[in-house]
């Protein structure tokens, strides 16, 4: 009996060994859901708050993610609440808020909240309280727009106050803050029957007070008056409730700082700013005994400048940066600075031609060709250019006259229209006819350009349609959001868009309040608006060889 039973154990062993398979132990699928609330005391939508904490327990363990700027608290108290947490518990401490009698108080938690494991975020979530007998239910829903382009600005802080004080923006706290989705909207709950001036910042901060330039910012010309909306009211169309449409912009900051100096090539340096330069100069400070003479120029957004010494003496001066009337940073130049590696002429050595001349704008069909140099022009003998078509050289070549298009003679353009298509052109230029302050000419000058067919272009014309007569900008914009063409008009008109390289376009109109010519984004501190923009809800596909025809029936949303 024995013998058996240990035969039986021997057998039971082998079969339990054969089935053995070697395995992983797996932690299931990936937790994708946030925490929950199990319970909250005192419940949400409490009444009678005399407490001084409030207890939020969840199902799992959480963390809190800047509470001092995800948690706020409407209406602003004194002293912001304390969050902390005990186990799975929120313990949310307002002994130093002191809460008014008879208020609906509202904690916003925005982000917040998010598991221990996986880091899942609690949905935003409103914990509402009265220190009173009710519950405020008032409501108020609206729209943010960037003004310019009219895209959607997503958690941007939309703000109540009760005062409308200059400084109001600046230095005082708002009564409620809501914050715009990904769709631009936003919504104000449990709201007190009274009015309120909205502001809108896109903050950077969490003390909701407009103090940083790059922040965008907007507000409604009038107040607002809360609603109720009853949820309850199958029937209720909540698009007809009153709504604000509000617009935000960046101000346009005058400040003007030197960022930083570049040595850009024999006796050029390039000084970069933030901000516009419209008027500059160099007052030299040190080395009074020589006078240092020079030429700037201005990129087209007119915050970098080219620096051209004149005086090109091998020194370090010291000037001082003049830039808008107003004195700046003191810097270092060297005059007479050359580029690494250049080696010194002897006397009996020829002039070496740096002066080089390259393509600045390119001709095509209808198009002008410019020409810039690397320097500054002093002279030049008078001559003309000399165009050749080269499908017939003999008898179609041109002298063609020339002007410059700038203010320090750098930038020339060829006064011909390359109107035969599929050519090749040439512009030829003899040597020695051009010079510049450093005693350099130009070499022989030779460039190439083709045009393109007809055909392989489009034509457009759209009829703008207005409602009233005004100051308008209309622009045409291809895909990459670039001006193709500006123009300037008061009201009906059809404009022509002629030779246009095929592709999407789109057209913006602006309303030119003070007629300057330029969109302007508007002034808080003075409350004014920036100028209204509206877009063709319509991209114009344009095909080659086509012409099309389009109509844009402008209508302009005013800001609230």
């Amino acid at each position: 009996m024995r013998i058996s039973r240990i035969v039986g154990l021997c057998l039971l062993l082998g079969m339990l060994g054969g089935c053995a398979q070697v395995g992983t132990i797996t932690g299931g699928e990936k937790d994708t859901n946030p925490p929950v609330i199990l319970s909250q005391t005192p419940e949400n939508n409490s009444t009678q708050f005399h407490g001084d904490e409030i207890h939020i327990t969840f199902d799992e363990f959480v963390e809190l993610v800047n509470p001092e700027q995800n948690f706020i608290i409407s209406p602003a108290t004194q002293e912001k609440p304390q969050y902390n947490l005990r186990g799975k518990s929120l313990i949310i401490d307002l002994k130093k808020c002191q809460l008014d009698s008879n208020t609906t108080y509202i904690i916003n938690c925005k982000g917040g909240i998010k598991d221990y494991t996986e880091g899942n975020i609690l949905p935003t979530n409103n914990i509402v309280f009265s220190t009173g007998d009710y519950i405020d239910s008032l409501s108020y829903k609206g729209n943010l727009k960037n003004a310019f382009t009219l895209e959607n600005i997503n958690e941007a802080a939309i703000l109540l106050h009760t005062t409308n004080e200059d400084s109001t923006l600046y230095n005082t706290a708002p009564s409620y803050v809501a914050f715009t989705d990904k769709n631009g909207n936003f919504e104000f709950s449990h709201l007190p029957n009274q009015q309120f001036y909205v502001s809108v910042i896109s903050e950077k901060t969490s003390d909701f007070l407009y103090n940083q330039t790059d922040e965008l910012v907007g507000f409604c010309d009038s107040m607002i008056t809360p609603y109720y909306i009853n949820k309850n009211d199958s029937l209720l169309d909540e698009t007809s409730l009153p709504q604000i449409q509000l617009y935000a912009f960046q101000e346009v900051d005058t400040n003007v700082k030197f960022l930083r100096k570049e040595f850009s090539g024999n006796f050029t340096h390039k000084l970069t700013f933030k901000n516009k330069v419209y008027d500059f100069s160099l007052l030299q400070i040190s080395s009074l005994d020589t006078d240092i003479h020079y030429l700037y120029e201005k990129n087209p957004t007119m915050d970098t400048l080219m620096i051209y010494f004149l005086d090109t003496i091998d020194y370090t001066f010291d000037f001082q940066l003049v830039v808008n009337d107003n004195g700046m940073d003191t810097i270092s130049l060297n005059p007479g600075q050359k580029a690494k590696g250049l080696r010194q002429r002897k006397t009996d050595e020829p002039k070496i031609n740096y002066l080089r001349a390259s393509n600045y704008q390119d001709g095509n069909l209808f198009q002008r060709q410019r020409i810039a140099f690397n320097a500054p022009v002093k002279q030049y003998t008078n001559f003309q250019f000399m165009v050749v078509n080269t499908k017939d050289s003999l008898s179609d070549t041109n002298f063609v006259n020339w002007y410059f298009v700038d203010s320090i003679h750098r930038i020339i353009e060829i006064d011909y229209d390359f109107d035969q298509e599929n050519t090749t052109y040439k512009i030829l230029c003899p040597d020695s006819l051009i010079f510049d302050y450093y005693g350099t000419f130009n070499d022989s000058i030779s460039m190439t350009i083709t045009t393109k067919s007809h055909r392989d272009f489009s034509h457009l014309t759209i009829a703008y349609q207005f409602y009233q007569q005004s100051h308008y900008i209309v622009e045409l914009l291809n895909e990459k959001g670039t001006v193709i063409q500006k123009d300037f008009i008061e009201y009906n008109q059809k404009i022509e868009y002629k030779h246009l390289v095929p592709g999407k376009y789109k057209s913006r109109v602006i309303v030119d309040d003070n007629n300057n010519g330029i969109w302007d984004c508007g002034n808080y501190l003075q409350r004014i608006q920036p100028e209204k923009v509206t877009y063709c809800s319509k991209v114009f596909e344009v095909l080659a060889n086509w012409k099309h025809e389009e109509t844009f029936d402008v209508v302009i949303s005013k800001p609230e």
